[in-house]
């Protein structure tokens, strides 16, 4: 069983921050880690800052609106006259896209072929600490 939640939204974009993903078996780990050398699913986007605001107010916001200059005038500025051409690498999954990629999980973990689909000699998968450790941790720190 698969359970995901998450403990806040992002101020700006009321996307979910801080998500938690708790498995009850480790093999429930074994087919989210071949599942996502198939599909990979990058929630770096999603992780918990703070930001500050006028008069001392501060916010949680996801990483890719405290890094986004999407607000600053200069930015605005520069997009009116053509300079800036490439949208904002960092962007945060919404509720629907999580909801959608951990329901995938969990069809792919029913199916009747899934001995077909695993690779058992699978060590590590590179950039599943980025993707998915972040919502696997559940010792962190909680406010």
């Amino acid at each position: 069983m698969l359970r995901v939640n998450w403990m806040r939204n992002c101020y700006e974009c009321k996307n979910p921050i801080k998500i938690r993903a708790t498995l009850e078996t480790f093999q429930t780990f074994f087919y989210l880690r071949n599942f996502a050398t198939h599909k990979p699913f990058c929630m770096l986007g999603n992780h918990q800052m703070i930001k500050y605001y006028g008069n001392m107010k501060c916010r949680y916001v996801c990483l890719a609106c405290y890094f986004s200059p999407r607000n600053h005038l200069d930015y605005l500025k520069n997009r009116e006259i053509g300079k800036v051409r490439k949208p904002d690498r960092l962007v945060s999954k919404t509720s629907q896209e999580i909801y959608e990629w951990f329901e995938d999980l969990d069809r792919y973990r029913k199916r009747k072929d899934i001995d077909d689909c695993l690779m058992p000699k699978l060590g590590t998968v590179p950039g599943l600490s980025v993707y998915m450790l972040g919502a696997l941790d559940s010792d962190s720190e909680s406010d």
